[in-house]
């Protein structure tokens, strides 16, 4: 089975859609509406109790193989268990039945905004929880299990490559690459090693770096043809590589529990932090710090959303007045957690990406793969000061957080300009400690060497 999901803001247009196609038909809802009307209205209800929350509509299909009919009856019991599965009890929903394609599928329409008590469903690691769910869902209803897409880490050839194959008989140059740079990054070696073995095999090597000379791409050349790591599949991307390159010393494992040790600032509500990470030990760790020292004392800052930098252009939002504890944050930070023009959007999705790697980077680890949303935040913000990225540029990366994302959803904005900026700085802390501290252990065990 295959699930696709999106979210949107218009409960109208994508019930039109849904209900308008040719042989479609309502299986299943908990609303009394019978057409995308009526059902616009009942959704409306939900949508009241959280009018800060733009994007409430959640969407979703089901489909299972050609070979598979399922009844209405057994399509419903999967989507109310899928929708149970991802958090959407007290929502309102809808199930339609389609029958224009080959595929039996469902469509599901749900509001994010539980009707119950106007809380909101997160979509932190949506679509890995949507594949994890699949899974069991066909093993529980007997369907033909689909590969997972997090296993098909290889980008297919496209459709041009595969006439042409059929038509020579010879393996296209996106496949062929794909075997080499396999073949050649076996057995975790050296930087140098894994560019010299493909060398060896007539592949030429592009890394593009920043301006700081930190590597943040890879691109390889197959005669005369060239492709981006990217472009070769998820595996091949220059995050993923790394993680299959070899740093310069062995990994070390640093188990830190805060109820030993100096206590670290954490919310309010939060129990004692243990993290328990695996850290590449880099030697040199290029973490810039700012010119003077930054005050640690505890003040009342009036933080306008009035910011002009050299990234931004000068830009104007309602002022907020935020009371923050110690060290004051990156200025950069506060209007990409609360203005919306072209420029800083872009700046954001940015951000987000180089997130998003990182956090799946320290879920890979061993022990991190369900912890909560701060352990990954810190475990981000270790490997980005790890990679070279300065102080401010974490800070920058953590805006675009899920938990973050979350509180911008959910919360007064007063409440959640106040939380976002401490909650960054806490967490940017803590990484610079748990990486003084692991400087430390390892510098202890030299000497008792």
């Amino acid at each position: 089975m295959i699930a696709k999901q999106v979210q949107g803001t218009d409960f109208k247009g994508v019930l039109d859609y849904i209900h308008g196609k040719s042989g479609a038909r309502k299986i299943g809802s908990n609303m009394m509406g019978k057409d995308p009307e009526s059902l616009t209205a009942e959704f409306r209800i939900s949508s009241k109790l959280r009018e800060r929350v733009t994007k409430r509509v959640y969407h979703a299909s089901l489909s299972v193989s050609p070979i598979e009919k399922l009844s209405d009856r057994q399509w419903l019991k999967i989507a109310r268990s899928f929708l149970e599965g991802m958090d959407f009890d007290g929502s309102q929903y809808v199930v339609y039945r389609h029958t224009d394609t080959e595929h039996d599928h469902v469509h599901i329409v749900a509001s994010r905004i539980r009707i119950t008590d106007g809380t909101v469903v997160g979509d932190s690691w949506q679509y890995r929880r949507a594949e994890s769910i699949v899974r069991g869902l066909e093993e529980k209803f007997n369907l033909l299990p689909t590969p997972s897409s997090f296993n098909r880490r290889d980008r297919s050839p496209k459709t041009g490559e595969i006439r042409r194959q059929r038509r020579t008989g010879e393996v296209s140059k996106r496949s062929n690459l794909q075997a080499i740079v396999k073949k050649a990054i076996e057995g975790k070696p050296t930087l140098d090693v894994f560019v010299g073995r493909l060398k060896e095999e007539g592949i030429n090597v592009r890394l593009r770096k920043t301006g700081e000379g930190k590597i943040e791409g890879i691109s390889f050349g197959i005669d005369g043809v060239g492709f981006q790591g990217r472009q070769l599949g998820k595996d091949y991307s220059w995050p993923n590589l790394q993680t299959n390159l070899a740093t310069e010393t062995n990994e070390i494992l640093t188990v830190i529990d805060t109820e030993g040790g100096e206590e670290m600032p954490r919310d309010r509500d939060s129990p004692p932090i243990t993290i328990v990470a695996v850290i590449p030990e880099i030697p040199t760790v290029a973490v810039k710090r700012p010119p003077r020292e930054r005050s640690i004392e505890t003040e009342r800052t009036r933080v306008s959303a009035e910011t002009s930098s050299p990234a931004f252009p000068t830009v104007a939002a309602k002022s907020s007045s935020i009371e923050v504890k110690a060290e004051t944050v990156n200025p950069e930070v506060l209007p990409l957690i609360t203005v919306e023009n072209n420029e800083i959007n872009e700046r954001k999705e940015r951000l987000r990406g180089k997130y998003v790697t990182l956090a799946e980077q320290v879920r890979n680890y061993p022990g991190f793969r369900d912890v909560d949303a701060r352990k990954v935040d810190t475990g981000v913000a270790i490997l980005s000061l790890k990679s070279g990225e300065s102080r401010e540029e974490t800070e920058l990366i953590l805006t675009r957080s899920d938990r973050v994302e979350q509180w911008r959803e959910e919360l007064p904005r007063e409440v959640y300009l106040k939380r976002a900026i401490e909650y960054i700085r806490q967490v940017t802390r803590e990484a610079i400690e748990l990486m003084r501290q692991s400087r430390e252990r390892s510098k202890n065990s030299d000497l008792e060497r």
